[in-house]
């Protein structure tokens, strides 16, 4: 028996709303199914497949990094490893002008989950402040500073009395909950799953503000929006904030599975051996990619994204906004918020033009192209996107 469909359905669980469609393989910023049909991809993998799919440089370390060693247990030292740590560590020292050490995670949810530990750990306090309309992920204490209750149904609330919820971008809500037994302070600058909502910069600076105050860890999660989603290679440079911790995923290896905790240098010995390690974590296969991605995300390369992400949404904001629809977002994370309950309506027709896009909240179609797509993509494609809404 070879259907995939029939092989996937008699093994796999099905957590994922199916799309419908065999993809088969990838080249650039384009996916073919299993008839080898090409699709415009428009969403990367949820934002992980920064520099689209097969890309020569990651394509060539990878496969002279999967015939000379793929895993290796941190205990030891090894050579991609410790490159692509420095070359992270002195590209957010560069970025935010702050020395950062750095921890290896295999994933986003991952990453949340240990990040707020240590801040746990290095504030000695138990309360932990998130965002309405936040996402950090699905694993048990980063659902639990995810603000959706459709993820959570039947989960019992197990760090319910030490979390605090405060409504994003509203400065009083946060003042009048932010107070000294606040261990750690968690926030998406630019909330990903919750519908592109893009953070006050007043408001960032007062939750940095705060935190410094009250002797909390100030946590951002740049797990989208990081590796030059935005046209920078941490959001956090517009915002001209120093966090305690960064975290950075999705995209950080072309694709390959990882993340990253940053945190300040003036913590680590605070840190003991032991505390946090991972069998995987840092891999030799995921730090080649991480050095591939960090030579491709030139100055240059980022201020492209800049540009094109901003000619794609006044594109999208010049034929959607006159319709009733919202666009907004930063770089090219982009979200088109639709004025009826007609979200997936949209995405299927997309599809059916061979354009993939993803959604976000209830009612937001999101778009997260690979960093590589062109301005002459962008028209092309435009009237079959705009047609679609």
């Amino acid at each position: 028996m070879e259907d995939p469909i029939i092989q996937a359905n008699l093994s796999i669980i099905k957590t994922y709303q199916s799309r419908g469609i065999i993809i088969k393989k990838g080249k650039g910023i384009y996916l073919y199914d299993d008839k080898n049909q090409k699709y415009l991809d428009l969403m990367s993998n949820y934002g992980a497949n920064i520099l689209g799919h097969c890309h020569p440089l990651l394509v060539k370390n990878l496969t002279y990094q999967i015939k000379t060693l793929t895993n290796l247990h941190g205990s030891f030292i090894n050579d991609i490893r410790s490159k692509a740590a420095y070359l992270l560590k002195s590209k957010i020292q560069t970025c935010l002008q702050e020395s950062y050490k750095l921890i290896f995670s295999n994933s986003g949810a991952e990453a949340v989950d240990n990040a707020i530990k240590i801040g746990l750990l290095l504030s000695k306090k138990q309360k932990i402040l998130y965002f309405s309309k936040a996402y950090h992920g699905k694993t048990l204490l980063s659902l639990a500073v995810t603000d959706s209750e459709k993820y959570k149904k039947g989960i019992p609330t197990y760090f319910g009395k030490n979390l605090v919820k405060v409504e994003y971008n509203n400065e009083k809500d946060l003042e009048e909950k932010f107070n000294d037994e606040i261990g750690v302070a968690i926030i998406e600058l630019i909330q990903g799953d919750g519908g592109i909502n893009e953070a006050k910069k007043s408001f960032i600076k007062k939750i940095e503000k705060l935190s410094q105050k009250f002797g909390a860890i100030f946590i951002v999660d740049e797990i989208q929006t990081g590796v030059g989603r935005t046209g920078k290679f941490f959001a956090s440079e517009y915002y001209n904030i120093k966090p305690d911790i960064v975290l950075l995923g999705k995209g950080i290896a072309g694709g390959i599975p990882c993340s990253v905790i940053f945190i300040k240098e003036k913590y680590q010995n605070l840190i003991e051996k032991g505390f946090q390690t991972s069998t995987f974590a840092g891999n030799p296969l995921s730090a080649c990619g991480i050095v591939a991605v960090l030579k491709v995300l030139t100055p240059s390369f980022l201020d492209n994204v800049e540009k094109t992400g901003q000619f794609f949404k006044e594109s999208l904001k010049n034929y959607l906004e006159k319709k009733g629809y919202q666009v907004r977002g930063k770089g090219l994370m982009i979200g088109v918020e639709t004025f009826k309950n007609n979200q997936t309506e949209i995405l299927k027709k997309l599809q059916s033009k061979k354009i993939l896009a993803i959604p976000a909240s209830t009612n937001v179609i999101r778009f997260l192209p690979p960093l590589i797509i062109d301005k002459k993509t962008i028209e092309k494609n435009l009237k079959k996107i705009v047609n679609c809404f």
